[in-house]
């Protein structure tokens, strides 16, 4: 990987800078009267993402209607999996979602399941990857070229 082998961080994660943009990040959401976890709003996505999908393998399964039909419902899921996977899936990949780790790893393992991808897979690329190496060519797998 070009320039990954210039990039070095400190052990533990508990540098100067992870404390102070940590404390500094703290101190932002709770001026506003917020945390780190997701609101109440979340529950909705999951429930109206969650109904969709439900709804919409429910009608795949049971309906009888003909192939055009099956064609909408099936594309219907689909994007009710992403829509799940990208707003709750996401979260609880960064903890955010609630305050119980196995909760939040109950969760997107879950979601990514629904859409078809690998959950840990998923959070290994993201957690791993991506943020601690936003955008870097040769260090980010969600930008580098995938065989």
């Amino acid at each position: 990987m070009p320039g990954s082998d210039k990039i070095r961080f400190e052990n533990g994660g508990g540098g100067a800078f992870y404390k102070e943009a940590k404390r500094a990040v703290e101190s932002h959401l709770a001026g506003r009267g917020k945390t780190r976890l997701a609101d109440g709003r979340i529950l909705v996505k999951a429930l109206v993402f969650g109904g969709g999908a439900l709804a919409s393998y429910s009608a795949l399964l049971w309906s009888g209607l003909p192939a055009p039909a099956l064609f909408g419902f099936a594309a219907l899921f689909q994007l009710s999996a992403l829509f799940l996977a990208v707003n709750l899936g996401h979260d609880a990949v960064h903890d955010a979602l609630t305050p119980s780790a196995r909760i939040n790893r109950f969760v997107y393992l879950a979601t990514f399941t629904l859409l078809g991808v690998d959950g840990r897979l998923w959070f290994l690329r993201h957690r791993k990857s991506h943020h601690v190496f936003p955008n870097v060519l040769g260090c980010d797998a969600d930008i580098d070229d995938n065989p």
